[in-house]
C-alpha cells in the first residue's frame, strides 16, 4: 500500500469499531430518537455542505492528477444537489415505519417450545464513498 492508503485503512478500521461500539447504544433507542438522531444528520449534512465540498474538491483534484477519467471523476464529485440529496435521504429513512421489535410470525413446536421471529437492529453499515453511479 503507498501514498497513505496503510493509514487511511487503520483511519477507516477505527471508525468501524467506534461505529460498532456505538451500535450497542443505538439499537435501544426508541424510534422518537432515533429518527431525531437521522434528522439531525440531515441537518448536519446541509449546514456543512459548504466544507464537504471543499474537502471533496481536494479529493476530484488528486483524482486528476492520478488520471481517473472523466466519469469517474464526476461519479466522485460532490456539489450542493448531491449533498442535498443525501440529507433528504437521511429524512426519508426517518419517515419510515421503524419495524426494530415488529413479530414476523410466531409458532409453538410439538413440545410446547414458542419460537418468533422477530426483527432486530442490523447492527453498522460501513459505507466507503468511492465512485459510486449518482
Amino acid at each position: 500500500m503507498t501514498d497513505g492508503s496503510a493509514e487511511m485503512m487503520q483511519y477507516a478500521k477505527k471508525i468501524a469499531r467506534e461505529a460498532r461500539e456505538a451500535s450497542f447504544h443505538v439499537a435501544n433507542l426508541d424510534p422518537k430518537t432515533k429518527n431525531k438522531i437521522l434528522r439531525q444528520i440531515a441537518a448536519r449534512l446541509r449546514r456543512e455542505s459548504r466544507n464537504l465540498i471543499s474537502a471533496n474538491r481536494k479529493d476530484v483534484e488528486y483524482g486528476v492528477q492520478t488520471g481517473l477519467t472523466k466519469a469517474l471523476l464526476d461519479r466522485i464529485t460532490l456539489n450542493e444537489k448531491r449533498v442535498g440529496d443525501m440529507a433528504d435521504s437521511m429524512e426519508a429513512v426517518a419517515r419510515l415505519p421503524d419495524p426494530v421489535g415488529e413479530h414476523i410470525s410466531r409458532w409453538r413446536r410439538p413440545n410446547g417450545l414458542v419460537i418468533s421471529k422477530v426483527r432486530v437492529p442490523l447492527g453498522v453499515i460501513l459505507i466507503i464513498y468511492e465512485a459510486r453511479p449518482n
